[in-house]
């Protein structure tokens, strides 16, 4: 069984709609430390991880998955309204086939009673089933890597803007020490650099230049959709098995991650 409870519901708001995009179904995972929802499409993975810290309470007794239509979780937590709060559990059946997902959304109704108010509840539940094998487990906390871009929110959804196209694979950026190229058949470039103040650029000194690929795969909405909820975005590429990674920092709520799913 699991519990948690956030009191600003709202900052939770939209934040399953990046993975919706790429596919309608996915996993819900609750771990010790983090709540992750993955999805898979193709080549491309999807992962929203919140950190258990960042809940007011988060209670997992033991790791808790199941399989969920995104689109209505995703419906379900933008119903929350400015001043209310959210509490979800998970019951699993004793032998794993279905999960019960129960939403409460608590709001303080001072109109009632303006001293001690009146607190009024609405519940929704969603019905969970089993993961289907095709969908592969994957564990970034795993993931290694040695060079790191970072660069400014509005500057990526530019540049997914400037090169997709339908059926196109990925875009690449070409990076050196103070300089990244992105790139992709006959568009034109976009070159980005360190001293113009568009870029942060780490990890690069052991190679003359790397090659990070972002995988679009005809989701360049759920790239967009992320981008909004950060600042500044990261692209990882590693010299090891970890693939190149798109990574979109939450602050305190968690991450979204996409990369190829191999």
């Amino acid at each position: 069984m699991i519990s948690l409870k956030k009191i600003e519901g709202r900052i939770l708001r939209k934040l399953v709609w990046p993975l919706a995009l790429i596919q309608f179904h996915g996993a819900a995972i609750w771990g010790r430390d983090y709540f992750t929802v993955q999805v898979s499409s193709g080549e491309l993975m999807g992962t929203l991880r919140l950190k258990s810290s960042c809940f007011d309470q988060y209670i997992c007794y033991e790791p808790t998955r199941t399989w969920l239509n995104l689109e209505d979780l995703n419906d379900i937590i933008s119903f929350i309204v400015d001043d209310e709060c959210l509490i979800v559990s998970a019951v699993t059946s004793w032998n794993d086939q279905v999960t019960y997902v129960h939403f409460v959304f608590e709001i303080l109704d001072c109109e009632v009673d303006w001293i001690s108010g009146t607190v009024r509840f609405t519940t929704k539940t969603l019905r969970g089933g089993p993961i289907p094998n095709h969908h592969r487990d994957m564990n970034e906390s795993e993931f290694a890597y040695e060079v790191v871009v970072g660069l400014p929110s509005e500057k990526f959804r530019q540049i997914i803007t400037h090169f997709y196209q339908p059926g196109l694979p990925f875009v690449e950026a070409f990076v050196i020490d103070d300089e990244v190229t992105f790139r992709i058949g006959p568009y034109e470039d976009i070159v980005l650099t360190t001293a113009g103040g568009d870029c942060v650029i780490g990890g690069t000194y052991d190679f003359y230049r790397v090659v990070i690929r972002i995988y679009l795969l005809d989701c360049p909405d759920s790239y967009i959709a992320a981008s909004e909820h950060c600042n500044t975005v990261w692209l990882l590429q590693s010299e090891g098995d970890s693939p190149d990674m798109v990574y979109f920092p939450l602050g305190e709520l968690g991450n979204f991650m996409f990369y190829r799913n191999r």
